[in-house]
């Protein structure tokens, strides 16, 4: 903003526009897009050089004067109500110098004293309403909340190094966009002299001085009690006002825009296609077939086909009527208007034709009238037919309605229109020669589709002769669908390489391009199947895997059977395997892969069959995803303790050297495990006494825990790091012990322990 000798006065809530690099081209400054009437809208302060003058079928607002600062408000009977939620909408031009200019212009909602006779013109950087860049006070608009678009950047005022998210930097010296609450002492800094404005929300524009009009809009939720604003294609931004009533001190608050401009001839233009609270409206466009009434939105139509538009007007709320209405539509080149079909129900009246006169040229005018609370709804609807060999495949429709004091744009429809494509087809080992043994017969597969159908009919030829046809019918529209068919044997010449050829044509008698591959026939080869073939199969390293599947020859009296795992070379499970009888029938097969054969992971297996004269079947495979396993090695099946005297007093008995627990966890690295020991059967002499106190278990730091009948405990755990078998034991004072004590009876005690091994941490 620049530092100015002259000021900007305004009392308000300000909105500092946003500005984006999207922008609508514009003719020249007085051409701007489609906008409403102005020219009873605004109150002009006396201090104020803004102007409303007429351009296209609306207003212009040229807000300032060269070398001079304007601004206009909202009239007492059009004060916002915070409580409702609300729109603006509009176009801003900033003028063709081609380079920045000053100083820049504010959207703003306020209470201030001054009402909307409020203009404050004391320095231009104020944009007439912010405080002074300088020491000193009171020039602020009260009462209020701005959006800015600043075209000139303050030394002092637009430093930036306060700005939330700025890490104390210095802002750009650009053109940019921000808010703030103008006469809230916490929205500036005092550095000596001069006055920082804190910048919420800084965006830089670029350049806005370029023959083009900017959009720009403003929404108030009532609700989230926020405004969202967004020029061009920035990204929105939010602005919260937690508690109105405290910034404002009501809930009725004026709106207008204030700026000032102090470069050249320079004047800030804005054309409106909503005015906030004024009307809240709906549009909406909708296009089906004529045939079956279907949405065609996102869809395919075909070339000559009728559609139906329909054109939905809906005045929701407002403290105006939505006045002089007028519905239009440019219609895609793609399809043609069928005179005669246009009817409508306007803001008066029910369902009436409407006349043809109402489209020219492609071009949609149909005048609706006034809509308000008493008569909220008006439409139009008419037929158009698709073209044949149309400019363009890709279609999108909208509708706007032309109100003199609010526009309503309506959603975008879009949906394509199919072209009569040759439909394409994939055939399995294209181009190569495929063998196969006598009298066999051979399976064509592959996939087709159609851009346009999903019928076909797909040809087969042998050596230039056609051996038989399919009709197909697709999932959908361009979408790859399976085919397959089975040659004959009797239709291939043996000893020779068969030229197949594979064509699909469409219902409008397209035809694809032939895909071929050649087919010889050998004296014989195997045939070989595998059960679970191309699959997965997961499991651990502990089993053996057993594979199952059938053989067959044609000619050979006898076949070897092969598997493979991985990169292992070839096992013969099955030697000089006889033949049927007759020759070429199923022979089922079966053998087991030891686990030995196996890695942790993905394990291919192929299996394959040789006949006497040495040819080789296709292999059939399948693989095994082998996982780790835990599990005990060995268990002793009968462990002791030492020969022990009664004791006059209790004494603990060492273990005998016949304890062998050893576990295996092949597993990955970092896996834990843990084995518990519990006393199943109680230990018992002959005479059936049993040990006053006998098991126990401890470790070096702790004390002994006696096992009961029943009870168990945590006697070893581990953390895998390798692949190794593990024992379990433990030093000769720790682990399993037994005590005796006085009082027990001689005997030979027998008990039974159970060994159970667990995955993870105790």
């Amino acid at each position: 903003m620049g530092k100015k000798s002259w000021l900007i006065g305004v009392a308000s809530m300000v909105f500092m526009l946003g500005i984006g690099t999207t922008t609508v081209e514009a003719t020249n400054e007085i051409s701007p897009p489609d906008n409403i009437d102005l020219r009873t809208v605004f109150i002009t302060p006396n201090n104020s050089t803004s102007v409303v003058t007429n351009a296209n079928r609306g207003s212009i607002l040229e807000l300032t004067r060269p070398n001079r600062s304007g601004g206009v408000w909202s009239k007492e009977a059009d004060k916002l109500d915070l409580y409702s939620d609300f729109e603006a909408s509009m176009y801003i031009y900033f003028g063709n110098d081609g380079k920045d200019t000053g100083d820049g212009l504010a959207f703003v909602l306020q209470n201030d004293p001054g009402g909307n006779s409020a203009l404050k013109t004391s320095f231009p950087s104020q944009l007439g309403i912010w405080e002074s860049p300088f020491i000193g006070g009171g020039f602020a608009m009260m009462n209020s909340f701005a959006i800015e678009i600043d075209t000139f950047y303050d030394e002092y005022f637009d430093r930036g190094q306060y700005d939330p998210g700025g890490g104390g930097n210095p802002a750009r010296k650009e053109n940019h966009i921000a808010w703030n609450f103008p006469n809230v002492a916490s929205s500036y800094v005092v550095n000596g002299p001069n006055r920082t404005l804190i910048h919420q929300n800084r965006a830089y524009p670029g350049g806005l001085s370029t023959d083009k009009w900017y959009p720009f809009t403003v929404k108030w939720s009532a609700s989230r009690r926020q405004i969202t604003y967004q020029f061009g294609d920035l990204a929105p931004v939010v602005a919260p006002i937690s508690n109105p009533t405290a910034i404002f001190g009501t809930n009725r608050v004026f709106w207008g825009i204030t700026g000032s401009s102090m470069k050249g001839n320079q004047i800030y233009r804005i054309a409106f296609d909503k005015l906030p609270g004024a009307v809240k409206a709906g549009a909406r466009t909708t296009i089906t077939r004529k045939s079956t009434n279907e949405n065609i939105a996102g869809k395919v139509v075909d070339s000559g086909e009728t559609l139906t538009y329909r054109l939905d007007a809906n005045f929701i709320s407002g403290i105006k009527n939505w006045e002089g209405i007028v519905a239009e539509m440019k219609l895609s080149k793609a399809v043609e208007f069928v005179p005669g079909s246009l009817r409508g129900k306007l803001a008066v009246g029910g369902e009436v034709p409407l006349s043809n006169d109402l489209v020219k040229d492609g071009f949609l005018k149909a005048p609706i009238g006034t809509l308000s609370g008493n008569s909220r709804i008006a439409y139009v609807y008419f037929d158009v037919v698709v073209k044949s060999n149309p400019e363009t495949n890709d279609v999108t429709e909208s509708s706007k309605f032309l109100g003199t004091n609010h526009i309503e744009a309506s959603n975008e429809v879009s949906y394509k229109i199919s072209q009569n494509q040759p439909p394409s087809l994939t055939l399995v080992n294209e181009n190569t020669v495929q063998e196969i043994s006598s009298n066999t017969n051979y399976d064509v597969t592959g996939t087709w589709k159609d851009p346009d159908g999903i019928n076909g009919t797909i040809y087969y030829l042998v050596n230039g002769k056609e051996v038989g046809k399919s009709d197909e019918t697709s999932s959908g529209i361009n979408q790859d669908t399976p085919y397959s068919f089975t040659i004959p044997a009797a239709e291939l010449k043996l000893d020779s390489e068969n030229e197949l050829e594979v064509y699909v044509v469409d219902k409008n008698t397209m035809k694809s391009q032939s895909k071929s591959l050649k087919i010889k026939v050998l004296a014989s080869i195997p045939v070989i199947t595998l059960d679970l073939a191309s699959t997965t199969i997961p499991i651990t390293d502990d089993f053996d895997y057993e594979i199952t599947g059938t053989w067959k020859e044609s000619d050979s009296p006898w076949v070897d059977l092969y598997y493979s795992v991985g990169q292992n070379p070839p096992v013969q499970f099955a030697t000089n395997v006889p033949n049927s009888d007759p020759k070429g029938q199923f022979i089922k097969y079966k053998t087991s892969i030891p686990n030995t054969q196996f890695t942790l992971g993905a394990n291919l297996v192929s299996v394959y069959a040789k006949n006497s004269d040495g040819r080789l079947s296709k292999s059939e495979t399948l693989t095994l995803d082998v996982s780790g396993s835990l599990k005990f090695t060995n268990v002793s099946p009968k462990i002791s303790y030492e020969l022990t005297e009664i004791p006059k007093n209790k004494v603990t008995v060492k273990r005998n050297n016949d304890w062998d627990i050893r576990v295996k966890d092949t597993r990955n690295s970092g896996s834990q495990w843990h084995v518990t020991v519990g006393l199943s059967k109680e230990f018992t002499n002959q005479n059936k006494q049993t040990l006053t106190n006998g098991l126990f278990y401890k470790t070096a730091t702790s004390t002994e825990t006696f096992l009961k009948e029943g009870e168990s405990i945590v006697a070893f755990s581990k953390t895998t790091t390798d692949v190794q078998e593990v024992s379990i034991n433990w030093p000769d004072k720790e682990g399993l012990l037994m005590q005796v004590n006085p009082e027990d009876y001689i005997g030979n005690y027998q008990g039974i322990l159970e060994w159970t091994l667990t995955s993870g941490s105790p």
